[in-house]
């Protein structure tokens, strides 16, 4: 589109704008029936943003509320149990970590062990090779 200098134009339809507004999508379809006559069967909501908003986006019919408070549940128990099996297998993690630690500090005192057994047998055995090959009784001249 080119750029004119001089006075703007004065409808949309010149750049092809419509002039009608664009539809927006329902996201939940409206049941044909009576329509709520009484406060008591509006679903009104001051606790929680996610049903004032979606209770005033679906028109406020019995159905839609119902599904909404279904959500709503779901949503909550899917958390607190997601919440519930990510708190168990982290105190599962950690005792499995602090046996694995004790695990760790056995093994290294083992290894303590096991490195002076070898040196107190290399100690011995040198010993034994002394013992067994001197003399011990002196050369005999009869």
């Amino acid at each position: 589109m080119d750029l004119v200098y001089g006075e703007a134009s004065e409808s949309d339809e010149e750049f092809g704008v419509p002039s009608t507004p664009p539809k927006i999508a329902i996201l939940a379809s409206e049941i044909l029936g009576e329509a709520t006559e009484s406060d008591d069967d509006i679903y009104y909501t001051s606790d929680s943003t996610i049903k004032s908003t979606t209770g005033n986006k679906y028109n406020n019919n019995l159905l839609q509320r119902k599904l909404i408070e279904s959500n709503i549940t779901i949503w909550k128990e899917l958390t607190n149990t997601i919440k519930d099996d990510v708190t168990t297998a982290s105190v599962q993690l950690l005792n499995t970590e602090q046996l694995l630690i004790k695990s760790q500090v056995s093994m290294q005192a083992a290894l303590t062990y096991l490195k002076q057994s070898q040196e107190n047998v290399k100690d011995l055995l040198g010993k034994s090779n002394f013992i067994f090959t001197s003399n011990f009784i002196s050369p005999i001249e009869i």
